[in-house]
């Protein structure tokens, strides 16, 4: 388990024993790299720390743009992406350096996620109106694939399927299910009328799980017409 705190304190933990580590400033994200091997961490100074989970050192130290308030690695474990108020910064993970910072229309909301094949990055919402609109980069070059726009709703979640072939949205009880290829709704699912907390796909790519923030009770639905591409569960939990 890796947390991160107020007070600069990054704390791993492996269930037998505590280490904690300094970070100077306050931490504001904390996650873990794809094979585990690695804890990625960001402060509002901009500084990104990677950690060697296995020997519990600093590996390397990247300075951005602050606050660094998002950040993850690539699942193919290439690069480093930290999110600063609608900027990306795209880092080379094995050298540390730089490799381009990409603007983005920003939202109060907005953040990123990235694609399973580690060459996109998704990020959103970003309000247009009543819209939502999500934008696809690649993240070698830094330019805009495609966006896609989710009319008359404002959501707060979205995840990628493992195929990296869907994006998944979700809000107030809502479900979209949206091809990134082309930007075309799939399907749209109903649950519980609730904000979510969080939004979650199984790795077959067949079910959403989704978290709320308040204290429903449970459910579960599928909708007729989604079944062929989505056979989706949406479960609330207390």
């Amino acid at each position: 388990i890796v947390s991160g705190s107020a007070d600069g304190t990054l704390g791993v933990w492996d269930l037998r024993k505590e280490e904690e580590q300094s970070h100077g400033e306050q931490v504001t994200c904390v996650t873990l790299g794809p094979d585990e091997r690695w804890a990625l961490s960001g402060s509002r100074d901009g500084a990104i720390r990677v950690w060697d989970l296995q020997s519990s050192k600093e590996h390397q130290t990247l300075l951005g743009p602050k606050p660094a308030t998002d950040v993850a690695m690539t699942p193919d474990g290439h690069h480093i992406v930290s999110w600063t108020r609608g900027l990306l910064t795209v880092w080379d993970q094995q050298s540390g350096r730089e490799k381009r910072r990409i603007v983005t229309p920003g939202g109060h909301k907005a953040t990123f996620v990235l694609t399973p094949d580690g060459c996109g990055i998704i990020t959103g919402p970003h309000i247009d109106g009543r819209d939502a609109v999500f934008r696809v980069w690649d993240i070698h070059s830094g330019q805009e694939l495609r966006s896609v726009k989710c009319q008359d709703v404002d959501f707060d979640e979205v995840v990628v399927t493992p195929s990296g072939h869907r994006a998944v949205f979700g809000s107030w009880g809502l479900i979209k299910v949206f091809d990134l290829q082309t930007a075309r709704e799939l399907c749209s699912l109903r649950g519980e009328w609730e904000p979510f907390k969080a939004l979650a796909v199984t790795p077959d790519g067949r079910r959403a799980a989704s978290l709320s923030r308040y204290d429903p009770p449970s459910s579960a639905y599928q909708e007729e017409e989604c079944k062929a591409v989505f056979a989706a569960s949406v479960v609330s939990h207390k």
